[in-house]
Order: C-alpha cells, then sequence, then structure tokens
C-alpha cells in the first residue's frame, strides 16, 4: 500500500495461530486496513493500550489470559470500554456465545466458517460509521443482525 492511500481503520488481530493471523492480516492490509497483530491476551491488552485500534478481532482460546479474560479487561478499563470487539473463534457453544454477549462483544465469528473476503465485508459494516456515531447506530445495526441471525451478537 503507498503513503497516499487512506487507511480504513486500525484493526487489532489477537490470535495465537501465526498461520491464521497472517492470512487474514494479509487480506486485511491489502483491502487497506492497518493490523497489529497480538499471539496471545496480554500482548493484546499491551498493545491496546500502546496504539488503540478501532476495532479487536478476539479468539477465546489464548495462551495465559484467554479471550473472555481479555474481554472483561476492556470493559471495565475506561480507555478500552468503547473499542468494538469481535469475537473470532472456534468455540461454537451457546454459553461462550451468551458469554461474548453478556461480556459486551459486538458479533461472533466461527473461524472454521468465515473465509477473508467474509471478514473483510464484515470489517466495512463495522467500521463504516464515524466513532461518534459509532455506538447507537451499530447497537441498533447489531439488534437488527441478532433478530435475523440467532449467531450474531448486540451490545
Amino acid at each position: 500500500m503507498n503513503t497516499t492511500t487512506m487507511i480504513k481503520g486500525r484493526i487489532l488481530f489477537i490470535e495465537d495461530s501465526a498461520a491464521l493471523a497472517e492470512l487474514y492480516s494479509s487480506e486485511c492490509r491489502r483491502q487497506g486496513y492497518q493490523v497489529l497483530v497480538a499471539g496471545d491476551g496480554r500482548m493484546g491488552l499491551r498493545l491496546v493500550a500502546e496504539v488503540p485500534p478501532d476495532l479487536i478481532l478476539l479468539d477465546l482460546r489464548l495462551p495465559g489470559m484467554d479471550g473472555f479474560s481479555v474481554l472483561e479487561t476492556l470493559r471495565t478499563t475506561a480507555s478500552t470500554s468503547d473499542i468494538p470487539v469481535v469475537i473470532f473463534s472456534n468455540e461454537t457453544g451457546p454459553e461462550a456465545i451468551e458469554r461474548a454477549r453478556a461480556l459486551g462483544a459486538i458479533d461472533y465469528l466461527v473461524k472454521s466458517e468465515t473465509v477473508p473476503s467474509v471478514l473483510l465485508g464484515a470489517l466495512g459494516r463495522w467500521l463504516r460509521t464515524p466513532a461518534t456515531a459509532r455506538s447507537a447506530s451499530q447497537r441498533a445495526f447489531w439488534r437488527r443482525e441478532r433478530d435475523s441471525n440467532p449467531r450474531r451478537l448486540a451490545p
């Protein structure tokens, strides 16, 4: 990407599989997103503090600090409480989905069902609204999504 290209948004991908992180990060970068990658939850939290992202893609099964703990920390910290978090995991149980919802995730994608093009399309939806209006409009959007697709979450 050349320096005159506008960055569409900064994404933090918290994922312990280096191969998967590289696959999705490369695709996102090709589409104009700036992508940071953390291989575990603690590193993810450090990166959020250093370079706040516009959106976080968060795996649940992480070494050391699991994704639920990361999400809870993000939501209980004033400076990170409004950063949209999307769970990106192979954990498909209803308990995990409900817990992610309760902790404030805006969406839940199953890795094995998500190809890069689907993720990129979703990134556009999640980030197209200016930050100052994001909260109310995203809540309404995710309520509609939840009602039409039970795997989708709403804050």
